[in-house]
């Protein structure tokens, strides 16, 4: 089986890109436009799951709109209490999908800012 592709931003994170520029010429990555807006279907319970999971899950875009309103819409059954196992196991799957838990979150590209503070920047060129 062969490998996967490596996502041309994910190349020119790690430097591949630059290392074997011939390999990544003709990628590039897809335009997509910011998520917005929850569409009008929902409901107000599943709207305000929509702001939350947008809140939480920044990475999303408009191409994730159809799935995340099956999230939200799940999110709602399980909020009203009407949900069975099969409806936990899909929402659980749902969320995996999305880097929604601590394991494929670690998969997802997510830039420093830099108000994070180094916990070792104090002990930096000091003597013992």
């Amino acid at each position: 089986m062969a490998r996967p592709r490596t996502p041309l931003g994910k190349a020119e994170l790690t430097g591949a890109a630059a290392k074997d520029p011939q390999r990544f010429r003709d990628r590039s990555e897809p335009a997509s436009e910011p998520l917005g807006s929850p569409p009008a279907y929902l409901s107000a319970e599943a709207k305000t799951a929509w702001r939350e999971f947008a809140a939480e899950w920044p990475w999303l875009t408009r191409s994730d709109r159809k799935a995340l309103g099956v999230i939200c819409l799940l999110w709602e059954v399980i909020e009203r209490g009407d949900a069975g196992v099969n409806e936990f196991k899909e929402f659980r799957l749902q969320c995996s999908a999305f880097g929604g838990n601590p394991t494929t979150r670690t998969k997802i590209y997510q830039p420093k800012t830099d108000d994070e503070d180094d916990p070792f920047a104090g002990f930096e060129g000091k003597p013992n």
